[in-house]
């Protein structure tokens, strides 16, 4: 099952910026194969990213957080077993006891199957987690022939967007201002420096023209003729049982990846956000949206900048904070790490006692 020669590339940004769509359009080509969203990588990169001897322990917890992980971000459009793909794991190692990290991982993103389609001739694999931007550093130290697929969204589409069907985060329009700007900064920071390794692809490009998923695909170096699959698969929402009081939320987030691409909702920021919700998007992203394309529909001075940031003091500590909680996570022990997630799935209700 193990291919030495598989590559393995990511896709960094903020979540609500068209990756989940995006993977599902690599998917379609042979080549490609596309995780769902998982977060092992990042939860293990510190501890894990020297070892090259795993004991069956290390790989209990692995599989542990993946199922942990999966109660809020369900394996949508893919097939994985946890047990079954931990017992081909396991019985890899005992065949290769000296298995590195990024190996490791490749091994473990091969048990995940797409649905409907036959992956195990591609070569190619690429994984989406909006916390790979807040660790873009680290990943790339760890598997340094990675290419990255960067996608951006227009700051007002994605705060809309996040405001009408964020998940477990605030709606807050300043706090999701705050933490598109962090990280897409972060991804611009490490774009200047690696050119070479990093695509920069708007989420309206997609939605407008339909060459440039050739154009991620060449960058690839994946060969855009062959191509198996042009349907994208539809997402069965009563599949998943979630409690109650974030059925509505979840059901918005996910069935928005049902509809087709349409470029008519582009610009609905400018009619369903305020003219109030506008300005201080613009105040507290326009310098980083500038980079990436994106113009301020108001002009802020520094007075505007200002007071913006201190009526939304709140909502922007809080965006700074959560940002800087998961890097101080990062180091934290792994068993510390698996029995917080643990409690908050209680708290919220994923997970019974």
């Amino acid at each position: 099952m193990q291919n030495t020669k598989t590559q393995l590339h990511f896709i960094i940004g903020i979540g609500r910026s068209g990756t989940t769509i995006l993977t599902k359009l690599l998917n379609t080509y042979k080549d490609i194969h596309c995780m769902p969203e998982a977060n092992f990588l990042v939860f293990f990169l510190k501890k894990f990213s020297d070892k090259n001897i795993f004991t069956k322990k290390d790989i209990e917890q692995i599989f542990e957080e993946i199922k942990l992980y999966s109660y809020s971000h369900p394996w949508v459009g893919w097939n994985f077993d946890p047990e079954e793909a931990k017992s081909n794991v396991l019985k890899a190692l005992q065949l290769n006891s000296e298995l590195k990290f990024p190996e490791l991982i490749k091994l473990i993103y091969k048990q995940f199957n797409v649905d409907g389609t036959d992956k195990t001739s591609a070569n190619i694999i690429i994984d989406k987690n909006p916390s790979f931007t807040i660790f873009v550093n680290q990943i790339h130290k760890t598997f340094p022939e990675s290419k990255f697929i960067w996608i951006v969204r227009d700051y007002r589409a994605n705060i809309l967007s996040r405001k009408q069907s964020v998940f477990l985060k605030s709606p807050n329009i300043a706090y999701n201002a705050v933490r598109w700007k962090i990280y897409n900064q972060i991804a611009y920071n490490f774009y200047k420096k690696n050119k070479d390794k990093v695509i920069l692809v708007r989420y309206e490009d997609i939605v407008k023209d339909d060459a440039i998923i050739e154009k991620i695909a060449s960058f690839l170096s994946v060969d855009t003729r062959k191509k198996e699959n042009e349907n994208i698969q539809s997402i069965n929402l009563e599949a998943f049982n979630i409690e109650e009081k974030y059925q509505e939320r979840f059901k918005k987030k996910y069935s928005d990846l049902n509809k087709k691409l349409n470029s008519d909702r582009i610009n609905s920021w400018q009619e369903q956000l305020s003219e109030s919700e506008i300005r201080i998007c613009d105040a507290l992203c326009y310098k980083v949206a500038e980079t990436v394309g994106y113009n301020p529909l108001f002009k802020s001075s520094i007075f505007s900048i200002i007071k913006t940031y201190i009526t939304q003091i709140l909502p922007v500590s809080s965006g700074y904070f959560d940002i800087f909680k998961d890097k101080i996570l990062f180091y934290f022990p792994l068993q510390f790490k698996l029995n917080r997630l643990k409690k908050r799935y209680i708290e919220i209700g994923f997970i019974k006692k």
